[in-house]
């Protein structure tokens, strides 16, 4: 293990020795997510390889603002130090609300869902479409079920979002996806955003009267991972509206996420 590092920054790299490279040339390949190791000093080392730390952060002109080549001088020294943890892969620590729970009825029992639970069922790959299905799941539940928990077999999924991060986070929760009541729909697709989700929960008029419909913003962010494919880095807002029937209600939650 070895510390490349220049004027600009470090990070930490295996060696592979190769006879193919000309000498006094060192190859690292791009791709690691950035990792500081202390992620609250701008100059920390990246523990993970992300090469950007030892390149110029300048665009190829006013114009164009592309990407700089990625040559420069380095220099290579062998790393003696206990090797740090890398916690990229790590689903990110949010606060607020996402401590919270999902709460829903199965067969008489009361199942409770945290944001921590649904990361555990999808793992570390996606874990901002976990955080929209968890924040669009709160505010649906509270529209189309504000007297108690809904029942967990009876919510319907439809979106144009086919991220697997949000797909895992409502089968978690309501089975949707294994009973078939989870629907990709792209023709509910908006030019403006990344997230449309229409949520729907059937009950008996007589079992639970309906409330009046309201509309309500919440605000989230959503996390960008370096190295992934335009990744929306933050969500502006979602809106939830309820419209209601003789045999049920439906909650139509608007993500509104600019793109890059």
């Amino acid at each position: 293990m070895v510390r490349v590092f220049n004027d600009r920054g470090a990070c930490l790299a295996g060696v592979v020795v190769d006879d193919r490279l000309r000498r006094d040339v060192v190859q690292l390949s791009t791709g690691a997510w950035f990792d500081p190791a202390d992620p609250t000093d701008p100059d920390a080392m990246c523990v993970h390889g992300n090469p950007n730390v030892l390149t110029d952060d300048v665009g190829t002109s006013s114009l164009a603002r592309g990407c700089t080549g990625a040559h420069v001088l380095v220099q290579v020294e062998k790393f003696t130090g206990p090797l740090p943890p890398v916690r990229a892969h790590d689903p990110p620590v949010f606060a607020g609300s996402m401590t919270e729970s999902l709460v829903v009825q199965e067969r008489g029992r009361t199942i409770a869902f945290t944001f921590d639970d649904m990361m555990r069922y999808h793992g570390v790959h996606s874990p901002a479409g976990v955080a929209m299905a968890f924040k669009v799941m709160q505010r649906a539940f509270a529209v189309l079920s504000a007297d108690g928990p809904p029942a967990r077999r009876s919510i319907t999924v439809r979106t144009a979002f086919r991220g697997p991060g949000a797909r895992d986070g409502f089968e978690a929760v309501t089975r949707a996806v294994s009973d078939g009541r989870y629907v990709v729909d792209r023709a509910l697709a908006r030019p403006t955003a990344a997230g449309y989700w229409r949520t729907s929960c059937s009950w008996s008029r007589s079992a639970a009267a309906p409330r009046p419909c309201s509309a309500r913003r919440i605000r989230h962010r959503r996390v960008h991972r370096p190295g992934t494919h335009r990744e929306p880095q933050r969500c502006s807002g979602a809106t939830t509206r309820r419209a209601e029937s003789s045999t049920g209600a439906t909650c139509h939650v608007l993500a509104s996420c600019p793109r890059l």
